[in-house]
């Protein structure tokens, strides 16, 4: 699969001003700029002093400000920074290990072509097994996600160095890539040559980088037509509180996914792997990466209850990796070890659907079933 036929012929929108809250207080901060460079604020609009609050010499915007509390969002290195600093304050230790965990993964070595690759790994791709179960999630999320067209705004939280947003933008959706860390090997900074790549295509608008935490989420109520989770809900620490979050940011009709968090039949089992994840960092990198109290894992029909409360009804898709993965809870069980996780593509589809809204229910080639 190439880049540009990764979901069909580029179309959608080209340019897509996001509207934006403060993260801070939760007022409006209006329209956030395509660009940092050349935008000049509204004089008719009543937010346009949010806009305006830091031009270069050039009238480049160095940051929006929140007229109501006075908080500055200021945009560095081609990436908007929306984190609270008490949020930043409370992640500093988390990622610290994180970071240190993933660059001795080998994550930050991987070359552009690897990179672009994802999520089908090449052979020299590190961690390649651990890509086969996102690529076998990608074509599950293509199909029962993606088949009845493309959104047209879209939340990639947790996004990492923006490999799905980037194929999204290339798909005709405006994205907004959402992440706690900018790293330059693993994080939004990682992300540089998609959005170079974006920029020499003539879509450069629709690839938007964001520092922000995933519990406020800097985007108006309904900004997004669908927000997704890829291998990023289990690191919440309430994970009812980051999916309410994700409801408020999605339209009426509008989808919330969570993609390959591991989803356990029972709590005891999460809770042992999560054991066995800390004893095993901490004899390799001397840490058992846990500082952020994240839960790791989810619960089966725990989605469904969370969803219930928040207005979001799901459905399950099953990824096919191959046969030795779809027997892994057989052989565990055969060798007396804890039940293994599951793997979905889990739609919540929001209350409230617009007519016309279409959502292609059971496109998923017969995969669907509830977990």
């Amino acid at each position: 699969m190439t880049s540009a036929d990764a979901h069909g012929p580029a179309a959608g929108m080209d340019a897509v001003g996001w509207a934006m809250r403060c993260p801070a207080c939760g007022h409006p901060l209006g329209k956030l700029p395509e660009s940092t460079a050349s935008v000049e604020s509204d004089p008719d609009d009543a937010d346009a002093d949010a806009l305006a609050d830091a031009h270069s010499a050039s009238g480049a915007v160095a940051a929006v400000r929140c007229a109501a509390c006075g908080a500055r969002w200021p945009c560095r290195d081609g990436i908007w920074r929306f984190l609270c600093d008490t949020d930043a304050a409370l992640l500093a230790d988390f990622l610290a290990e994180y970071t240190g965990v993933r660059r001795a993964e080998g994550r930050a070595a991987m070359t552009a072509a690897e990179r672009f690759a994802l999520p089908d790994a090449l052979s020299t791709t590190p961690l390649a097994w651990q890509w086969r179960i996102r690529a076998a999630s990608y074509r599950t999320f293509c199909r029962a996600v993606l088949a009845g067209g493309m959104p047209g705004r879209v939340i990639d939280v947790g996004a990492g160095t923006g490999w799905l947003a980037w194929r999204l933008a290339v798909g005709g959706a405006a994205v907004l890539a959402v992440d706690v860390s900018d790293d330059a090997g693993d994080g939004l900074g990682a992300g540089e040559p998609y959005a170079a790549d974006l920029v020499a295509r003539g879509l450069g608008r629709r690839f938007v980088r964001a520092v922000a935490h995933a519990d406020r989420l800097p985007v108006a109520d309904g900004a997004a037509d669908l927000v997704v989770f890829s291998a990023s809900l289990h690191y919440a620490v309430d994970p009812a509180a980051t999916l309410a979050e994700a409801a408020r940011a999605v339209r009426p009709g509008g989808r919330v996914v969570v993609v390959d968090s591991p989803i356990y039949a029972r709590h005891a089992s999460g809770v042992q792997m999560v054991a066995e994840r800390a004893a095993a960092f901490a004899a390799r990198y001397g840490y058992p990466s846990t500082a952020q109290g994240s839960r790791e894992f989810l619960v089966a029909g725990e989605l469904e209850r969370i969803g219930a409360t928040i207005g979001l009804d799901f459905r399950h898709a099953r990824p096919y990796v191959d046969v030795r993965w779809a027997l892994r809870p057989l052989t565990a069980r055969l060798r007396g070890r804890r039940a293994p996780a599951r793997f979905a593509v889990s739609i919540g589809t929001k209350r409230g659907a617009r007519i016309g809204d279409r959502h292609d229910r059971g496109r998923e080639s017969g995969r669907t079933r509830m977990l």
